[in-house]
């Protein structure tokens, strides 16, 4: 921290993508499940669901995990990781913005910036 002048930065991919996405996020729903769909296929077998629109217990979300894909999956992780790119550019080009207590953990300052340049 003190030699790069750095914080570290933690991130959850959907928060970074909500305003894109309005199903951003989920537990055990589309959105995770198209994760795994693109990262670890092999892991998923969406042949054991029930029928959409029959509860699950423990999922949760916007989108059923019946309509998930991997390319979905894809889609959205690709979508967080150019957000992710732009907020740690961001980052190294303005560090005293973040320096304050509590301010490594604010995000999206990049976007007020884009805006009124």
């Amino acid at each position: 921290m003190r030699k790069c002048g750095t914080l570290a930065w933690a991130l959850v991919d959907y928060l970074l993508v909500r305003d894109q996405y309005d199903c951003a996020g989920d537990h055990a729903g589309g959105w995770e499940t198209s994760n795994v769909l693109a990262l670890h296929p092999e892991t998923v077998d969406l042949g054991g669901l029930p029928e959409k629109g029959q509860s699950l217990v423990g999922a949760g979300g916007r989108m059923a995990p019946q309509d998930a894909t991997a390319s979905f999956g894809r889609e959205t992780m690709e979508a967080a990781a150019e957000v992710a790119v732009q907020e740690v550019r961001h980052r190294l080009g303005h560090k005293a913005l973040y320096r304050g207590h509590g301010n490594s953990l604010r995000e999206g300052l990049w976007r007020e910036t884009q805006r009124v340049v």
